[in-house]
């Protein structure tokens, strides 16, 4: 259910505005509907609905300053106004909407489908930082098990680090190649793979390509070489990085 406060300070008004409301969607709860603009605040920044309905032309404390003054947070702001000279002023504020008294139903009924896009939306967002931060508390606690955490879009898939051969990007997406010859897409980049693996004996011999230095098969002089992992897979090394990944085998 969506919560809403309507504030006017002609009470018919706000009366009015309600009911529309109620004819427009059956999941909105009006939490309340204020004439003072005060007491409207306090009330928006203790309750935090989702959305507020408000007039601007109000004594002593406008809509507009009212506005401003909301603590940050997820509320929503629809103008109403029989004025039309605020929509500018409404815009620098990023209210949702903007409605001109008297509120038709369509009109309305406009105003509410972008709110519920925009919740929609919200949560959405929330769920995948949900899923990230999750992912995150994972690959942490199975570092010590040398699995890593991947999201995918059936779930998390625990990988053993062991399992690994290589990894190929492809623009913001990395295949995972597997011993045994499985491969997995993920959503993340090559960067983002070798930071989770920095514990690990892997290396970039190329932007992209991620190795597992225990499968290195053999090397093949060239400009800068190629790697042959175990899996038969070639691996062109760029020139930048053939010094250094010499020295790791020179160095075991």
């Amino acid at each position: 259910m969506i919560n809403c406060i309507i504030v006017d300070d002609e009470k018919l008004s706000g009366e009015l505005l309600a009911t529309k409301i109620k004819k427009s969607s059956t999941d909105i709860s009006i939490a309340g509907i204020y004439h003072l603009p005060q007491q409207a605040l306090d009330a928006i920044n203790e309750q935090k609905p989702d959305v507020v309905f408000l007039d601007i032309e109000m004594p002593g404390l406008d809509g507009l300053s009212l506005a401003k003054s909301i603590e940050p947070g997820n509320t929503e702001v629809i103008f109403t106004t029989a004025y039309n000279a605020y929509a500018i002023e409404a815009v620098r504020i990023k209210a949702l909407d903007y409605l001109l008294k008297p509120i038709s139903i369509p009109d309305l009924q406009m105003a509410l489908l972008r709110l519920k896009e925009k919740i929609v939306e919200r949560e959405k967002i929330k769920t995948a930082q949900s899923l990230e931060s999750l992912v995150h508390k994972m690959q942490m606690l199975n570092a010590q098990y040398n699995k890593i955490a991947l999201s995918t879009l059936e779930g998390i898939l625990f990988v053993p680090v062991k399992e690994i051969v290589r990894i190929e990007s492809d623009s913001n997406y990395s295949t995972l190649f597997l011993l045994s010859g499985k491969k997995i897409v993920v959503s993340k980049t090559l960067r983002i793979m070798e930071e989770m693996l920095l514990p690990y004996s892997f290396m970039r011999p190329h932007k992209s390509h991620l190795i597992n230095l225990e499968y290195v098969s053999k090397y093949l002089k060239g400009d800068g070489g190629t790697i042959i992992m175990m899996d038969g897979s070639q691996i062109e090394v760029s020139r930048q990085r053939k010094d250094d990944f010499l020295k790791i085998f020179s160095d075991r």
